[in-house]
């Protein structure tokens, strides 16, 4: 009745029109959204939360045409439930103090209170929790609940940023291991391959001495959905012999649904060193990139020291080795390899 006083009925009208005449959301403000099955509240917890005021009468002289009320906060009112805090007539949740229902999908008389909370400091916990009790309908219904966080600030909270990244995003469905074993390439071979082709393994390294090639590193690189991996750069043996990749060689990518079934690529090649210890330079004289689908790749299964040619010709012999090790996403979007 309070609110029919004047000089507020324009709130109380606003009130009514918006939320207690609107059919729609007397329906809805407490049953789960029409077509949508997966839900994901999110929202912080253990703050110190308003939950109600106290009040008392008073007299109070009535003023031409100013507001006025008989109530006012009972700023010496005390609440003996030890669950909440009372000061200056306002009531509160407590951290990790308010007792909540473990169940509230349970009757009444069934339910327990062994959980101890507090809502965001702007929301109660039990209104903030309310959506879990829309699992019995038969929804999807997975909670976040953050320490600490605030009503708005939990928007810059990590572990509100991943729910958000995990649910709008493709998340991966397998993971792939990719362990860089070797690495074969000369640049001698590929410049000079017409003249010393049919030289003995010493004369192509005494002829690259002689020719000043074969000198610096090379390294491998792979990318996979616009991020670039690279191993260690190696030195390779003028006459092209192989060369074990000893660090940065283990990867670890993961592999969206869509991946799979738009034929998505991991392209992979061999780089030419800018210095010997630097993983940054272009890609290597008489090799090219290759594509290779990850589909194809997760068909194949498992795969141990397989020779991957990155040549401009079949014969070249510019190739790496590398191990792969397939493993499918727990609950969590997750691997779990061994």
């Amino acid at each position: 009745m309070c609110l029919c006083r004047p000089f507020i009925a324009e709130n109380y009208e606003g009130w009514q029109s918006c939320y207690a005449d609107d059919p729609i959301w007397r329906h809805y403000s407490t049953e789960p959204p029409l077509g949508v099955n997966r839900i994901r509240p999110i929202y912080g917890i253990n703050v110190p939360t308003l939950v109600g005021n106290v009040y008392r009468r008073t007299n109070k002289r009535i003023a031409r045409f100013q507001p006025n009320t008989s109530l006012v906060l009972d700023t010496d009112c005390e609440v003996t439930h030890p669950g909440y805090k009372s000061a200056n007539g306002i009531v509160s949740e407590v951290p990790h103090g308010t007792p909540q229902a473990d169940d509230p999908t349970l009757p009444m008389s069934e339910m327990t209170f062994k959980t101890k909370a507090s809502g965001d400091g702007t929301v109660a916990y039990w209104s903030l929790r309310y959506p879990i009790t829309w699992k019995k309908s038969g929804y999807d219904v997975k909670l976040t609940e953050v320490e600490g966080a605030g009503h708005r600030d939990i928007l810059e909270r990590t572990a509100c940023l991943e729910t958000c990244l995990f649910e709008t995003c493709s998340t991966p469905v397998q993971y792939v291991e990719v362990m860089l074993e070797s690495v074969t390439y000369s640049e001698a071979w590929s410049c000079c391959s017409m003249c010393i082709s049919c030289c003995c393994c010493c004369l192509k390294c005494l002829c690259a001495t002689v020719l000043g090639l074969g000198v610096g590193s090379v390294f491998v690189g792979l990318t996979w959905r616009g991020n670039t991996f690279t191993s260690e750069p190696a030195i390779p043996k003028f006459c092209g012999g192989e060369r074990d990749i000893h660090y940065r060689r283990r990867f670890i990518l993961g592999v969206t649904q869509r991946d799979l079934d738009e034929g998505n690529t991991l392209d992979v090649c061999i780089r030419k060193a800018i210095q010997s210890d630097i993983s940054e330079g272009p890609v290597a004289y008489g090799t090219k990139v290759v594509s290779l689908k990850m589909a194809d790749l997760f068909k194949a299964g498992n795969a141990n020291r397989q020779d991957i040619n990155v040549g401009e010709s079949s014969g070249s012999g510019h190739t790496f080795k590398w191990n792969l090790k397939w493993c499918p996403a727990n609950d969590a979007g997750k691997p779990n390899f061994d």
